[in-house]
């Protein structure tokens, strides 16, 4: 399929030259739009249904619904017109848009001829293009490509920085100036609207036939570049909305962790970075002032309009009534509030001054704004806060008293930081800013809470951390580094406040004797403090399981534990070491009974279930501030963990039911025999549902709202699954009932396992092995399994034990 565009100013004005014909087609540079019906008819005539590739019918039909979309909002803004060209052009948008219409017809009729079992037949839940689709969007337009057409595309520089508009616009106006917005008019609608969406370098070369790009063109062309504007402007919102809700779901009835609220919002954050820089290459062949946040509001807000608006309702409207409208449907959608307020917060800061206030000095923050009045002067209140500390941690990493990246540190202070020494602000910056003072808002007086979470957890994660040595059971120098470095980060930035003796010291300077509020930033920083909470829990997972790993303690306390629960099913049952049990597949060495030698890395290693590997993945994100994955790579993979999780509950069903006669009654094998074939037929079915998954049309379909979604239930199943099984706790506890057995045999045990260390008691690893001996060796076993059982009853009958 080839969908009209050129992809060099030379080619361009080729066309206009040499119109194209179909029988040279194969070898122009590009193909005119009103040949496209004929290459459509010729393609559904003698290709195959496999042979029309998804990606490009899933972005033709996004092109479809853009291109009506803007059709209609351009055609009501000029239904009034007297002017014949501008009648012209919109008979022009209708003709096109039953050209592509007629296309994709044509197309679709050959794709339904595919086989049932084919996912390209399946709708698409809606027209949104998805990260994978528009990476590879042009890879399938050979036709139009050619190495002489590179030539001609700009150069790679840096970017022109021009300086923030400062023209007076102002939020309050009359309906008189919305009005002049429908004047307004696009000019030669014969190009193609693509919306500005996740992608890769592929737009580098791409053209949109907008103004400046063929100098043989005169007329300004602002169709495309409106859509893509308003569309970066909705795919925001989107994104706001999804976010701001899920706070709200943990405002009104607790149904949300606060760990995951935080982990979705950084990944918001993200998407507004990954948003714009698209935007950003899109636009950077014509001028970087395109892709300038001033620049899209003001045509928006002052020129064109936003599309979802109806203006005629402003008409009767008096001044106060039109203001209040302005504020919520048009500067809260552009996030124009939040750019005002951080650009006159900008000016008030000298460079390289810190701004402080003592706590007598800090206005109480209102709550529950109801007009714009409210709403001005509690922004103005948490982002002044905001703002202050970031300028503070700026300071400190400029002084070399912190590290370029704090732990976790959310990517909204990263960015303000460097909008306090760039003296400048992006399009990302404000859609950030904008989605906190949202969730400031929601939250209210409960933006402490994520903190009041982090303190018991850090305090329980340096306790272990200090409690357990482990180079009294490996050598492993970089591990003894990481943990170290845990320790001290888990003391330094979650049990105490690193700010606080830098601001009392600055107090000090100017004649304050009032100290500081403890804790003001992770106090007033939902999202950070959440942040710090989630991984200080993902390190004590983490960390503890590899410490387990370290010795045999705990799988020898395992075996004998699940030996007593065999011989008697009175026994009390320990949930914790069940739930460590559960951690591997039913296959491995562990659940077989055998010990292996040696114990591969967690991430590489196939023995856990696939929760353990997302553990690492997020992991991987949350905790390592020098080699954090990319958002788009870390999600890829993550969702490629995650899919194959749900894959094997599916695999599993599904054998299952394959395995039973039509009648209801099982196959014939026998129970053994059927068992292992289903785990056997699961594992391979799993493996290869996973590698599909990996360039099928399920993973490449996720838009940025499935991937917070993803995240959402992602973060939430650890929280309430992998992450409650403490490790530490789980080792100490293995001594003590290791400890307790040895006790029931007496002290001859102890002497044939040898000299007891309470420091580091690995004596205790040999329990097993010399209970199997006496196992093969007493006349009457049942003499040691009284014993095991009684030494298991004692301890966790006198422990607190949980229940399930």
């Amino acid at each position: 399929m080839v969908m009209p565009h050129c992809s060099s100013r030379a080619a361009r004005r080729k066309a206009k030259a040499t119109p194209l014909s179909l029988d040279n087609a194969g070898n122009e540079k590009f193909v005119h739009w009103s040949q496209l019906e004929v290459l459509a008819q010729r393609v559904a005539d003698n290709a195959q249904p496999d042979d029309v590739p998804d990606v490009a019918l899933n972005i033709l039909r996004d092109v479809v619904g853009l291109r009506k979309k803007s059709f209609s909002f351009f055609s009501r803004s000029t239904q009034d017109t007297k002017d014949e060209k501008v009648k012209q052009s919109n008979a022009n948008h209708a003709h096109i848009i039953s050209v592509l219409e007629g296309v994709l017809a044509e197309l679709e009729t050959l794709v339904k001829a595919r086989p049932a079992k084919d996912h390209g037949n399946e709708p698409r839940d809606s027209l949104q293009v998805a990260t994978s689709d528009l990476t590879n969007m042009f890879a399938y337009l050979e036709l139009q490509t050619s190495s002489d057409t590179v030539a001609d595309a700009p150069a790679e520089g840096s970017e022109e920085e021009p300086a923030p508009s400062q023209a007076g616009q102002q939020s309050q106006k009359g309906g008189k100036k919305k009005g002049s917005k429908k004047t307004q008019k696009p000019k030669k609608p014969e190009k193609q609207v693509v919306k500005a969406k996740r992608g890769a370098n592929w737009v580098d070369n791409f053209r949109f036939g907008l103004p400046g790009e063929d100098e043989d063109d005169d007329e300004e062309d602002e169709f495309d570049l409106y859509m893509m504007v308003y569309c970066f402007f909705e795919d925001f919102n989107t994104i706001r909305n999804y976010v701001a809700e899920r706070w709200c779901d943990y405002w009104y009835d607790r149904s949300v962790p606060l760990d995951t609220l935080a982990v979705i919002t950084s990944a918001a954050f993200d998407l507004f970075h990954q948003l714009e820089y698209d935007l950003i290459n899109e636009l950077r062949p014509l001028s970087p002032r395109l892709a300038r946040y001033d620049f899209m509001m003001e045509m928006l807000f002052y020129h064109f309009g936003i599309d979802h608006v109806d203006y005629d309702s402003y008409d009767d409207l008096d001044k106060e009534s039109t203001n209040e409208r302005i504020w919520r449907e048009e500067s809260d959608w552009l996030g124009l509030n939040s750019c005002f307020v951080l650009k006159r917060t900008l000016s008030m800061i000298p460079p390289g001054k810190v701004p402080m206030l003592t706590p007598s000095q800090r206005t109480p923050t209102t709550y529950g704004a109801k007009n714009l009045a409210e709403w001005k002067a509690f922004e103005d209140s948490v982002t002044g806060q905001l703002i202050m500390e970031a300028a503070h941690l700026k300071a400190l990493k400029k002084n070399g008293q912190e590290q370029p990246i704090l732990p976790s540190e959310s990517q909204l202070l990263l960015d303000l930081q460097t909008s306090l020494m760039l003296r400048d602000y992006t399009s990302s910056l404000i859609f950030s800013l904008h989605l906190w003072v949202d969730i400031r808002n929601i939250v209210e007086t409960d933006c402490d809470k994520p903190f009041e979470l982090l303190q018991p957890t850090a305090a329980r994660l340096k306790e272990a951390l200090e409690a357990h040595n482990p180079t009294k059971y490996c050598r492993d120098h970089d591990f003894k580094r990481r943990w170290l470095a845990r320790t001290w980060e888990t003391k330094h930035y979650m049990v105490e406040d690193f700010l606080f003796d830098d601001k009392k010291a600055r107090f000090r300077q100017v004649g304050y004797e009032e100290d500081p509020d403890a804790f003001f930033l992770l106090r007033h920083e939902p999202v950070w403090a959440g942040l710090l909470d989630f991984r200080a829990r993902l390190v004590q997972s983490q960390l503890g399981h590899e410490f387990v790993m370290l010795s045999s303690i705990v799988d020898a306390a395992a075996y004998l534990y699940h030996a007593a629960l065999a011989a008697d099913r009175a026994v009390p049952r320990w949930a914790e070491m069940e739930t460590y049990a559960a951690t591997y597949v039913e296959e491995s060495r562990f659940r077989r009974g055998l010990r292996e030698e040696t114990v591969p890395d967690l991430e590489a290693d196939e023995r856990f279930v696939p929760d353990v590997a997302v553990r690492w993945k997020l992991h991987q994100r949350y905790c390592h501030d020098d080699t954090g994955l990319a958002f788009v790579d870390y999600v890829d993979e993550l969702s490629a963990q995650r899919l194959q999780i749900e894959g094997s509950k599916r695999a599993e069903t599904q054998i299952a039911g394959a395995l039973t006669a039509p009648d209801g009654e099982e196959a014939r094998q026998e129970d053994g025999e059927s068992r292992a074939l289903v785990k056997h037929a699961t594992g391979a079915a799993t493996k290869e549902f996973g590698k599909g998954l990996m360039h099928g049309r399920d993973f490449s379909q996720l838009s940025p709202i499935d991937m917070l979604r993803l995240l959402d239930t992602t973060v939430t199943s650890q929280l309430d699954g992998l992450l409650t099984l403490d490790y530490f706790k789980l080792f100490d506890d293995s001594v003590a009932l290791l400890e307790a057995v040895v006790e029931a045999f007496g002290p001859e045990m102890q002497e044939r396992l040898g000299p007891r260390d309470a420091d580091a008691p690995t004596y205790l690893e040999r329990l097993p092995v010399v209970l199997g001996q006496d196992l093969e060796t007493q006349p009457d076993p049942a003499v040691v399994l009284d014993k095991v059982i009684q030494g298991c009853r004692t301890f966790l009958q006198t422990k607190e034990v949980p229940v399930p």
